[in-house]
């Protein structure tokens, strides 16, 4: 419209009357169904409906759609999408959707989804960070409480991204190391103990041989003192070798 009025304009009054009587009804049509072809882009599913039946219907149809036929379908298309977002939403999401819904008007809607569905998903998240705080783990339970401290929205997004695995892997980590510590701890000790018991047989052999040395020295005198008594002999004899074997049991445990 704008391309022929400038021409119509720069010629004499019959110019003016053309533009007026032909040639503005056609290039009004066509920019109403480039306007509409332009719209299908980003509109909605009833939206795009009805753009194609009225581009389909001609230019009156179109014109007539363009002054207020496609209210209906943009109000349809608005509860839809606050539909969507209500089924995949969490509690605070839930609430002030439904709310939106309740209300009704284009107004409520467009503003549910243009800032409204942040702020509840902003608030659901929080939430669940607390929820997680619950069974935290020290790591994720440090992280966690780091990202509520600070409370901006990217700052939760992160943590329940990423963060709080980052945070469960350095725990699982540190469980680890404190396992392993507790098996070598645990074998420090049994080998300590290993240890003592070996030297507590040590310590028994050495005293058992002791005795038997003491026992054949005894006996070796009372042999030599009683020479002429057999029988005494013979029972010193005895003692000694019963002393002797005792030692060796003592040195074979």
């Amino acid at each position: 419209v704008r391309t022929a009025a400038a021409a119509a304009l720069v010629g004499n009054a019959d110019s003016v009357a053309t533009f007026l009587g032909e040639r503005l009804p056609a290039a009004t049509a066509e920019d109403n169904r480039f306007t509409l072809t332009e719209a299908l882009v980003s509109a909605g599913k009833a939206t795009r409906t009805g753009i194609g039946q009225a581009l389909s219907g001609g230019d009156a149809a179109v014109a007539a759609y363009l002054q207020g036929g496609f209210e209906s379908a943009v109000h349809e298309d608005l509860q839809v999408a606050v539909t969507t977002v209500n089924a995949h939403g969490g509690k605070a999401v839930k609430r002030e959707s439904s709310e939106a819904l309740a209300t009704g008007t284009d107004f409520a809607l467009r503003d549910f989804l243009s800032s409204g569905q942040y702020r509840a998903h902003d608030e659901d998240q929080r939430v669940e960070v607390t929820s997680i705080l619950v069974t935290a783990s020290p790591q994720v339970r440090e992280y966690a409480e780091r990202a509520l401290d600070d409370g901006s929205p990217r700052a939760i997004q992160w943590f329940l991204t990423t963060g709080q695995y980052i945070a469960r892997a350095r725990d699982e980590e540190s469980a680890e190391i404190q396992q392993l510590v507790k098996i070598v701890e645990s074998e420090g000790r049994r080998a300590e103990l290993k240890t003592d018991e070996a030297v507590e047989l040590s310590e028994q052999a050495v005293q058992a041989a002791a005795k038997a040395k003491a026992a054949a020295l005894e006996a070796k005198a009372e042999a030599q003192a009683a020479e002429q008594d057999v029988q005494r002999s013979a029972r010193a004899a005895n003692k000694a070798a019963r002393a002797a074997q005792g030692a060796a049991a003592a040195a074979s445990t």
